[in-house]
């Protein structure tokens, strides 16, 4: 029997035990624990037009404003409540610590602290236990498009469990940024603090307004949803479930069109369990749309689906911004268990990825509300109705691999995408240093409906990396074995629209990694360019020819040198002539091939020619 599902919270009905909106300036007293730390002068704190203000105008300095008495009492759950102003700028340090321990009435200790840290956009938390940071909690950060002097509403639930930290403008009805954080942390509650500090930028200049806490009834349960309210699309539905999956027919094998069963199937039905659990979720968040009308659009778009079939995620929130609904963005996350709670229990159905072991490909799921005792999931399976929980779909497709998290949002879309050939390795690094936050993941061909096998398909490792800054990137390809393979890249600017490339590389054992470097500007992508280095593939025929891929010097004499007079024509903007050569050079490929050129390697020359002539 299923069992009933409810969300873990609290009820939010009980007594304030603390609050002060700094209106009396006599009371300033009462923050007499104005800790300092790194600073060549002690910068006041200031009651100034009903906020409490603290500036500093110096480097490595630090200042905590705290009450004089601890008052949370030990171990009780409870909500803080702040109003903050960042002033004039949003890129210098600002920080508020919603919890912490003092060990003696009257001092401050930072050994123990649950804190937020905001720099520009960004928000950081900090979980410090005994002084040390707490992994994988501590530093976890989270985009936020925070304005310089605009106020905003802090509200933050603390239980020995989690935190949930919620945000949004004063003025607005809505909470914009939600957030719960697991955690099982040791020291118990004690007070609050107010903060400011500087780095290396020594400026810092904050109001703080309406500090509120209110303890939470543990034995008040308040009422709450079973389940998000999730449409339960099937991706065999008659409605769309004969329609064409993208272009299925050029790469599934199939002899005809819509041809829905046996392994060489080319519709929905058979290939339709990312875009149907897409839809689910685009459905929720009030997006007229079904698993049809989505693949219909990203057909239609040069970046929807990726060569070998799979779901571009990136293209989706674009979609969500062009059409009437909110707009939503993009995340990959490893999967966990507190990591699909956090969603579902932050209202965000969450797109499962998952992984059969045995053979190799995915399939896609919803998650959607918990179980009563919490050991479980509520899913959609966009194949089946015979798997109503994760421990179902897991047993029936394979592991959990990976989450998919739609968010609503107001800032930028941008990302950046890329695919390789599985049998090759990428990196990306920004101006030379490693870049943290890319996910990189493989895409295996989605398992067969019927059969819970793989029938058709092509294997990619990709790379995906939401909000990237304005810098140069640089992508390392590298393997183990020889071969060609091809990197195609997707770089989407702050709307969301993207530019796309595609190189292709012909890899010899003893090659260094094949680096290409691209300059991403979010607003203005027309910096973003990449040209062939032609004649680097002439010198590299050598190569090929010591390596055995072209077994006849006089044969890859005679290619280099068509190909070098060809672009030397090329220079000179006698492209005619230069592609008269061009021409007698494939023909000698596809004459040679494969006695004399290995037929990888062919193809390869093959397409870096018609590059060379195209251009």
């Amino acid at each position: 029997m299923f069992a009933p599902l409810a969300f873990p919270r609290h009820s939010m009905a009980s007594h304030t035990i603390f609050f002060e909106d700094f209106e009396d300036v006599g009371k300033n007293s009462y923050w007499i624990n104005q800790y300092y730390a790194g600073c060549s002068y002690h910068w006041p704190w200031k009651f100034e037009s009903g906020k409490y203000k603290i500036y500093i105008n110096e480097k490595s300095c630090s200042s905590h404003a705290i009450p004089g008495y601890d008052l949370i009492p030990v171990d009780h759950s409870y909500v803080f409540e702040v109003d903050i102003t960042f002033s004039q700028k949003i890129n210098a340090d600002r920080n508020l610590i919603y919890k912490y321990l003092s060990t003696n009435q009257g001092t401050f200790n930072i050994d123990n602290r649950h804190a937020l840290h905001f720099i520009d956009d960004k928000i950081y938390m900090e979980f410090v236990v005994n002084g040390q940071k707490q992994v994988p909690n501590h530093d976890k950060v989270f985009n936020y498009p925070f304005q310089a002097n605009q106020e905003y509403r802090f509200h933050i639930e603390v239980t020995p469990d989690y935190d949930r930290i919620k945000i949004k403008k004063i003025g607005d009805e809505h909470y914009t940024f939600d957030e719960i954080i697991y955690h099982n942390l040791t020291f118990s509650n004690n007070t609050f603090a107010l903060r400011a500090a500087t780095g290396s930028i020594g400026f810092s200049e904050t109001f703080f307004d309406n500090v509120r806490v209110t303890l939470i009834h543990d034995d008040e349960p308040t009422p709450t949803p079973t389940l998000l309210d999730v449409v339960d699309f099937k991706q065999y539905d008659s409605q769309w479930g004969h329609d064409i999956y993208n272009n299925a027919p050029n790469w599934a094998g199939a002899d005809t069109y819509n041809q829905c069963s046996g392994p060489q199937a080319d519709c929905i039905s058979r290939w339709g369990c990312a875009i149907t659990s897409a839809a689910m979720v685009f459905d929720y968040y009030g997006h007229n749309v079904n698993p049809g009308t989505l693949n219909a659009w990203l057909r239609s778009v040069p970046d929807g689906y990726n060569r070998a079939g799979g779901v571009i995620w990136a293209a989706l929130s674009r979609y969500s911004k062009i059409m009437s609904g909110p707009t939503l963005e993009f995340a990959y996350v490893n999967y966990s268990d507190n990591n699909l709670k956090t969603e579902i229990e932050s209202d965000r159905p969450a797109i499962i990825k998952l992984k059969n072991e045995a053979f190799g490909g995915n399939h896609f799921i919803v998650g959607k509300g918990l179980t009563e005792n919490q050991n479980d999931f509520a899913i959609s399976d966009p194949a089946s109705v015979a798997n109503p929980l994760l421990s179902n779909a897991n047993q029936y497709w394979g592991q959990s691999l990976s989450i998919g998290q739609f968010r609503k949002t107001n800032t930028d879309l941008s990302y950046i995408v890329a695919f390789l050939d599985n049998d090759f390795q990428m990196t990306m690094n920004k101006s030379g240093t490693p870049v943290d936050d890319i996910y990189y993941h493989t895409e295996d061909p989605y398992l067969n409906p019927s059969t819970q096998d793989v029938d058709d398909g092509e294997t990619l490792n990709s790379l995906w990396y939401p909000k990237p800054e304005n810098d140069n990137y640089v992508f390392e390809v590298s393997a183990k074995e020889i071969g060609m393979y091809q990197l195609d890249l997707y770089f989407y600017d702050k709307d969301g629209e993207p530019k796309l490339f595609t190189i292709y590389g012909y890899y010899l054992m003893g090659d260094d990694p094949h680096s290409y470097s691209f300059e991403f500007d979010s607003e203005n992508m027309d910096r973003l360019d990449h040209e062939q280095d032609s004649y680097s593939v002439v010198d590299k025929l050598e190569d090929y020819h010591s390596a055995g891929l072209i077994t006849n010097a006089g044969v890859m004499q005679s290619i280099q040198s068509l190909i070098r007079n060809a672009l030397r024509l090329k220079s000179q903007e006698y492209n005619f002539a230069a592609n008269v050569l061009l021409d007698v050079a494939l023909d000698r490929i596809n004459f040679f091939t494969p006695e004399v050129i290995d037929p990888e390697l062919a193809e390869y020359l093959i397409i870096v020619i018609n590059d060379i002539k195209n251009s």
